[in-house]
């Protein structure tokens, strides 16, 4: 059992899911393997209300969906794992694995009362070679007696337990001090240097940087190099302030006894797998933090630049010799056993294979500049995480379900007008997939797909079928929307109407004004004469249907009365029925806007002129705030002056001069 002060239910954190149910990725991650029908448990305990969930394991995360409450969503980053075992079936137990959390303090054991001793590394010199090891001090040397790390003989017990007392009676001291600050406070009555300046190995003397806590010879633990009054400091306040971890739990996580109960001392979580798929995620997930400690080494500059992975050994099969009946027996049985280990690990290779595709697809990505660009909704846009699992497995169809209604949320339903055919989407998608993870993907069947479209209502997930009674034509489009589309159409063609009208008093202004020439070819006659209509094709186009459905929408319309239809040699053409009691046509308003927007643009014709012949004769603008066209009050004071007191004329002292010769 536990305190909240040692819990580590904090290790739990929020997860994001995207409309179709499936987690938001972070940047540079990707899934490895999902898995359905999974339990959470914190240590020995369950956590309620998180019994029946997906497990979704990333190269980062293992992040739990639960299927009846999305909310209940956490997950767990792979920082904070640091081993995971795998738990057999026993009796009704379904089977398990274990997930080892990374703890800086052990968690409490169920005999809080005892003192247990601390673990540090004792040092011992072998006495064969003179090499310096280290072990532990609860090293039980009944079982385990330690052999030197460079002649690899054995130590005799005498020196390892006299190399443990020592180390432990250092450790029984009150206030430990380093051994720096002992010698130079009670060796002489000199006083004590304010600082040191390198630390000075004990065991080889070599001399390291201050802030080294190894010495890079031997590998010995060094002294602190910092200023011994420092150190002083540093040891006060950690036995001042030297306070326990608060308990955290953000998420409000329930477990059935609401305290943590660990069978050792490290906590741990468990996932339950009530379908099976245990032992391939256990796999994956070490192989995940293998790579993870591997990354982080690298990182650190702790991997030399020629260094190589170890991967494990291939298993060599056994040849069977003899002959008879129980040879051939034992034969087939291995080819079988061979048999069975090639097709389980072929789809493994192929999903591995299908990981490394991305890298190219990278890697050809980057020459994109140097290609011409062609007309794609799927260039520069974000790639969805692949479909880590098997066909094999019972969650595939889910997952492909939800694979391709978040397909359809970023690509296709991107409006809510937006339709597709059921036959588009077919095509649509495979033509995706081959052009995200290149031609040597696997293509979906019409099978699986059919299967996976069908389980869109089960699922719940934000895309809906209707099926056209007239041509049995199933489209699919966003859930939520309430709007019904014969209402959008009548607004598309009203709105048609509209701008035609616009134009056409807009070109009788300017013909009336002398604006334009006159009409030689009579373009403008036959142009603004009177309103066509809009054809299938023009619906079609805005709201980017297909043919087939836009048909289907029209004749809809049609039943209900909201348009009509004219048919001639030149095609057909739909209008808005003005028959109806409810159209009303506003012709004075699209007149007066007309009027308006001429206005505009002639004075904003009339500033860019004046700014260009400004700039032209390079013309100061002494006063920005003039309007052009438009007379100040100054100007007009100066007017009503002039006509109330008209200017003085010349004198006639000044006529009486005209003509004189100088």
């Amino acid at each position: 059992m536990t305190s909240q002060e040692n819990s580590r239910i904090d290790v739990w954190q929020k997860v994001s899911i995207n409309r179709s149910d499936r987690p938001i990725l972070l940047e540079n991650e990707h899934n490895l393997c999902v898995r359905d029908n999974v339990g959470l448990y914190q240590g020995k305990l369950k956590i309620i209300n998180r019994q029946n969930g997906r497990i979704y394991l990333s190269n980062k995360r293992i992040i739990y969906l639960d299927n009846k409450d999305k909310g209940l969503s956490v997950s767990v980053n792979l920082n904070d794992v640091s081993l995971a075992i795998l738990v057999e079936k026993f009796l009704r137990s379904s089977p398990k694995v274990k997930v080892f959390l990374k703890s800086d303090k052990p968690v409490q054991t169920q005999n809080p009362g005892i003192d247990e001793i601390p673990e540090k590394l004792c040092d011992w010199v072998c006495m064969i070679c003179s090499f310096n090891n280290q072990v532990s001090n609860k090293v039980d040397l009944e079982e385990d007696i330690p052999s030197c790390g460079s002649c690899g003989v054995k130590a005799s017990k005498a020196l390892i337990k006299r190399a443990i007392s020592k180390v432990e009676k250092g450790s029984k001291a009150p206030t430990p001090i380093p051994a720096v600050v002992k010698q130079q406070e009670f060796s002489s009555p000199s006083p004590p240097p304010t600082e040191t300046k390198d630390s000075q190995c004990g065991k080889c003397t070599f001399i390291n940087h201050p802030l080294m806590k190894y010495c890079e010879m031997c590998g010995s633990e060094l002294r602190s190099g910092l200023p011994i009054e420092l150190l002083k400091r540093l040891q006060i306040s950690q036995d001042v302030l030297q306070v326990e971890p608060r308990y955290n739990n953000p998420l409000n996580i329930k477990l059935e006894n609401d305290t943590e109960v660990y069978t050792n001392i490290s906590p741990y979580i468990k996932l339950s797998f009530r379908k099976g798929g245990e032992v391939e995620f256990c796999q994956l997930l070490n192989e995940a933090l293998d790579t993870i400690k591997w990354d982080r080494l690298v990182s650190k500059g702790m991997v030399n630049e020629d260094a190589v992975k170890l991967e494990p050994a291939r298993r060599q099969e056994e040849k069977i010799r003899g002959t008879g009946i129980h040879s051939l027996e034992r034969l087939g049985e291995q080819q079988r056993k061979q048999n069975e280990f090639i097709l389980t690990s072929s789809l493994e290779d192929l999903e591995q294979l299908m990981y490394k595709a991305q890298d190219l697809i990278k890697l050809s990505s980057s020459f994109s500049r140097l290609i011409k660009p062609t007309s794609n909704k799927f260039n520069n846009t974000k790639v969805l995480p692949q479909l880590m699992i098997n066909k094999t497995s019972n969650l595939y169809h889910r997952e492909l379900a939800r694979h391709i209604s978040e397909y359809l949320m970023n690509f296709e339903l991107v409006k809510s007008t937006s339709m597709i055919t059921l036959q588009e989407l077919f095509a649509n998608y495979n033509r995706y997939l081959t052009m995200t993870q290149g031609f040597g993907t696997e293509l979906i069947g019409p099978q699986d797909f059919n299967k996976s479209i069908e389980l869109f209502e089960e699922l719940n997930l934000p895309i809906k079928s209707n099926t056209y009674s007239k041509s049995g034509l199933v489209v699919m489009s966003q859930k939520y929307q309430n709007q019904e589309f014969s209402n959008i159409i009548i607004q598309f063609l009203a709105k048609e109407e509209e701008n035609f009208k616009y134009e056409k008093y807009k070109s009788e202004l300017f013909k009336h004004g002398e604006l334009v020439e006159e009409d030689f070819d009579y373009y403008l006659h036959e142009t603004y004469n009177y309103f066509k209509g809009n054809t299938i094709a023009d619906i079609s186009d805005h709201f980017h249907w297909s043919y087939g459905i836009c048909i289907e929408e029209i004749d809809k319309c049609l039943d209900l009365g909201l348009i009509v239809i004219d048919q001639d040699i030149s095609g057909t053409f739909y209008f808005i029925n003005k028959f109806l009691d409810t159209y009303t046509e506003d012709d004075d308003s699209i007149l007066s806007r007309v009027k308006q927007d001429i206005l505009s643009e002639q004075k904003q014709i009339s500033e860019q002129l004046k700014m260009n012949h400004d700039s032209a004769n390079n013309l100061i603008n002494i006063n920005p705030q003039f309007q052009f066209g438009i007379e100040n009050q100054a100007e007009l004071r100066i007017k009503e002056l002039n006509q109330k007191h008209p200017p003085i004329g010349p004198s006639d002292s000044l006529n009486e001069l005209a003509g004189l010769q100088f």
